[in-house]
This record gives C-alpha cells, structure tokens and sequence, in this order.
C-alpha cells in the first residue's frame, strides 16, 4: 500500500505513431487525391493516428471486445481461416482466439472498437443548448463568413 503511494504506476506512453499506418494513409491520401502530402496534412495524420491509438487502448482496457458481437464474429472468422479443417464450437474458436490476442492485432477489430469508443463518447457528452443571445453573437461573429462576393 504504502509502496503504490510512494511509486505509483506510470502511465501509459503514448507515441510515437504506428509507422506502418501512418504510411499507409500518406500512401493511400496520394493514390487517391493524386497528390503530396503536406506538412500539415501529415501532422493530422499522427493526430489521427495518435488519438485512435488511445481510444483503442481504453477499448480494452474497458473489455469492450468482450461485449460486441462483430468483434467475437471477426475472431471466429479469423480462427476459421488459421484452420479450415477444425471442428471447434464457435464458443471454442473465440476463446482461443482471445487467448491469441487475436483482438490486439486484428486491424479490423481495432478500427471496430475505435467506433465504439467515439459512440461512447458521444452519448455521455452533454450538450448545452445555446441560448438566444449565443446564436445572435455567433451570426454577427461570422456574418462576413457566409456572404457570397459581389
């Protein structure tokens, strides 16, 4: 007890950015934009990168793979595939599936549990409702902004 107080756990580093995703997104931005990728383009990038990364994390830390069905789907799916020829139970599959950290890898699975993340945060952030007097000087701060030139 007394230890954890004096030396409490560290937290997690977060950093640098997968480089083999963060390629992959330089490389699929200039096959599809048909163009380079700027300095700020590839600072959002790492910004993306970095914050899938730890929505990722606190996805499992939080066990949501445990919980979502597409995920146990996705891990049966991928058990299948490494032996065609099993007779396992699905049950069976997605067990060892988990004892693989099948679900750390899976590229399809993290980009599943990400969204989850994201749904999660959207419904237990409250919004505020503006009041009158923010709409009117939000529309005076940024009239100029919606008017078409002469």
């Amino acid at each position: 007890m007394a230890g954890q107080r004096l030396f409490p756990e560290p937290k997690p580093v977060l950093g640098p950015p997968n480089a083999e995703r963060l390629a992959a997104m330089v490389e699929n931005y200039a096959r599809f934009a048909q163009g380079s990728v700027s300095p700020e383009l590839l600072s959002r990038f790492v910004e993306t990168e970095l914050r899938d990364e730890l929505l990722f994390r606190e996805a499992v830390l939080r066990e949501l793979q445990f919980r979502d069905a597409a995920v146990e789907q996705r891990i049966i799916q991928n058990m299948r595939f490494l032996d065609a020829q099993s007779k396992a139970t699905d049950q069976a599959l997605l067990e060892q599936g988990y004892a693989l950290r099948l679900h750390l890898t899976d590229e399809v699975i993290r980009r599943r549990l990400v969204q989850i993340m994201e749904r999660l945060i959207v419904a237990t952030t409250s919004v505020v409702r503006p009041t009158e007097s923010d709409i009117q000087s939000r529309y005076e701060r940024d009239l100029e902004t919606w008017l078409e030139p002469a």
